[in-house]
């Protein structure tokens, strides 16, 4: 290309900074989402559902199976609570994947401060790799963050069920992020106390049995078994979920009064302990997360 003599004189370097600047093109989104939140009232403890579904629009160079991020902040902007989780099926392109994931306030932890909260989605990969997305109603954050719903947190009432934990439940110890806010330890079998319980409901748990077999934890069978189960029940309506351990597990039971009892218990039956190797202390199980919903009469 030929210069105009008035420009012969100019640094060669300043001319390629000037016609070599060009803004890159936006990035497609890779897949339409929509976002369904059951009630954006959020007390404490309680959980509400969020129906969520994906419609891939583009394939994903990604290692492995993409993630998504669910992150509730405060007026201030900053992350309070995370609910991130593994896409559970495969992208296929053109395909339909619907499904639900809970929002919380766990009684493991503290409660919220009252106030308006924002809900930010987004989708990422191994690498911590972000993809935009499409998503009707929503507003667009820096680093394709996408706000989704804003989430009312009342102060906690007088009303609100409570939880005890008699011995043998440990202390409770600080949890690892802001998805597990802290975690109780149970050695043999025990039970949790629901209290304050004016209405029908439900309590969503979070069990952990981790596995045994290195000097960390080794199992010990009770009744001459071989295999290692954990029956979760409550009292006041005779559901019982029998789990085979170890593994991380969800664990749902309806709860509700009983005449003019407002309790019930939440039973933990295990044919097995975990004994460390070095200080041979016994372990059953670690409770990660607690919380519960009104039944929807």
């Amino acid at each position: 290309m030929l210069l105009s003599p008035k420009y012969r004189s100019w640094p060669p370097v300043l001319f390629l900074l000037v016609v070599g600047c060009s803004r890159p093109e936006p990035a497609e989104p890779v897949a339409t989402v929509q976002v369904n939140l059951s009630n954006d009232s959020l007390p404490f403890p309680e959980w509400r559902t969020v129906g969520l579904t994906w419609h891939p629009t583009a394939p994903l160079d990604v290692d492995g199976q993409p993630s998504v991020f669910l992150h509730l902040l405060d007026g201030a902007g900053e992350l309070v609570r995370t609910f991130d989780h593994p896409l559970p099926s495969p992208w296929e392109i053109g395909g339909d994947l619907q499904y639900e994931v809970e929002i919380y306030q766990s009684g493991l932890g503290a409660p919220l401060a009252p106030g308006e909260y924002e809900l930010v989605l987004g989708l990422y990969g191994a690498g911590k790799q972000r993809w935009p997305l499409s998503i009707a109603g929503a507003t667009e954050r820096p680093r394709w963050e996408y706000s989704v719903a804003r989430v009312e947190v009342p102060a906690v009432g007088a009303d609100s069920p409570a939880f005890e934990f008699p011995a043998p439940w440990s202390p409770l110890e600080p949890g690892s992020d802001l998805q597990v806010l802290g975690r109780r330890w149970l050695s043999g079998n025990g039970a949790i106390e629901v209290e304050n319980l004016e209405v029908p409901g439900t309590v969503k748990l979070r069990v952990a049995v981790p596995a045994g077999g290195s000097d960390a934890a080794g199992w010990e069978f009770r009744r001459g078994e071989e295999a290692p189960v954990l029956e979760v029940s409550s009292t006041c309506s005779g559901t019982v979920r029998s789990l085979e351990v170890p593994g991380t597990f969800e664990v749902v039971l309806p709860v509700f009064p009983a005449g003019e009892d407002l309790s019930c218990e939440l039973r933990f039956l295990a044919n097995y302990e975990l004994v460390h190797g070095s200080t041979q202390e016994r372990r059953t199980l670690a409770l990660e997360i607690l919380s519960w919903t009104a039944a929807q009469l």
